[in-house]
C-alpha cells in the first residue's frame, strides 16, 4: 500500500511540474520574431563559456555556432553583432547591438554583471523592443556561483582591465566574417538547443539594478526594430481576429443546426399525432 502511495506522490509531482513547464513556456516568449532569433540562453552559456569579451563577440558571430539568427534589416543575411561594454565600479554591462546604417544601431540584449563581496550576479536582458518588457535570463543559483572560477568574469574583473569596444560598425567588419542565410525560427530551435548545457531560468525580476541604470543613457534604438513590433503586433491581431471569427462561425453554426434539429423533431412529433 505504501509503495502504491509513495507511486501516485510522484506521479502527482511530476504531473505538476511537467504543468508548470508549460506555464512558464507559454511567459517566455519574445515579443517579436526577431527575439526568437537569439536565444539569450545560449549567449548567456556562451558568454560564461569565453575566456574574454573579444572572443565572446566572435564566438557569438560564428556561423558553426549557429546562435545567432538576426536579421533585422531583413536583407536575407545574418546581422553582425557587436558587444560594447560600459562599466560603473563594479557593475559591468555588455551591450549586444546590430549596426543597420551609418551611426545607426539596434541594441539587442545586454548581459550585465555585478559583483557584491566576493559574488557575482549575472543576468540577460533582453531589449524591450525585440523581447518585450521585463525579459530576462539568469543562471539557477548553483551555476551563479560559478561565476567566481569562469574565465571571462575574473578577467574582466582584473587589475588594469581595460572595457571591451567593438571596433566593427556598419560595412566595417571582421576579414573572418562571411554572413549566411538565416534559418526559419523552426530550424533554428532546433539547432541552438545544443548550447543549453546548463541551468539556467527565465525571470520578470531585474536583480543587476546598478548595471541597468548605467546602461539606460547609452541605449540606442533603430527604426527597424519599432517596424517589426508593429508587424507582429498586427499579425498577433490578425491571427485573433481570425480565430474570434472563425469561433463566432462555429457557434453560429451550432445554434442553427441546433434550431434545426429542434424543429425537425417537433414536426416529426407533430406528423405522428395525426397519425393517431
Amino acid at each position: 500500500m505504501k509503495r502504491i502511495l509513495i507511486g501516485l506522490v510522484a506521479i502527482l509531482i511530476l504531473a505538476s511540474s511537467f504543468t508548470f513547464a508549460q506555464d512558464d513556456e507559454s511567459t517566455i516568449t519574445p515579443l517579436t520574431e526577431a527575439g526568437e532569433n537569439l536565444d539569450l540562453q545560449a549567449v548567456l552559456e556562451l558568454y560564461m563559456d569565453s575566456e574574454t569579451v573579444e572572443d565572446f563577440e566572435k564566438a557569438l558571430n560564428d556561423s558553426t555556432n549557429e546562435i545567432n539568427n538576426l536579421d533585422l534589416n531583413e536583407d536575407g543575411e545574418v546581422d553582425y553583432i557587436r558587444v560594447v561594454e560600459y562599466v560603473d565600479g563594479d557593475a559591468h554591462v555588455l551591450v549586444l547591438q546590430v549596426p543597420l546604417a551609418e551611426n545607426e544601431y539596434q541594441d539587442v540584449a545586454t548581459i550585465n554583471i555585478e559583483k557584491t563581496d566576493d559574488d557575482y550576479v549575472i543576468q540577460a536582458a533582453g531589449d524591450t523592443e525585440i523581447y518585450g518588457e521585463d525579459y530576462y535570463i539568469e543562471p539557477e543559483p548553483e551555476e551563479e556561483a560559478q561565476a567566481n572560477t569562469t574565465t571571462v568574469v575574473v578577467v574582466m574583473y582584473g587589475y588594469g582591465y581595460s572595457p571591451w569596444i567593438s571596433p566593427y560598425r556598419w560595412r566595417v567588419y571582421p576579414v573572418w566574417w562571411r554572413p549566411w542565410r538565416p534559418h526559419p525560427v523552426s530550424v533554428y530551435r532546433s539547432r541552438v538547443v545544443r548550447h543549453h548545457r546548463h541551468h539556467y531560468r527565465h525571470t520578470s525580476h531585474r536583480r543587476t539594478v546598478r548595471a541597468h541604470n548605467t546602461y539606460k543613457s547609452h541605449r540606442k534604438s533603430s527604426s527597424y526594430a519599432k517596424q517589426k513590433n508593429k508587424k507582429t503586433k498586427k499579425q498577433t491581431t490578425t491571427k485573433k481576429s481570425t480565430t474570434t471569427t472563425k469561433k463566432k462561425s462555429q457557434t453560429t453554426n451550432k445554434k442553427k443546426t441546433t434550431t434545426t434539429k429542434t424543429q425537425t423533431k417537433q414536426k416529426t412529433g407533430g406528423t405522428k399525432k395525426k397519425k393517431k
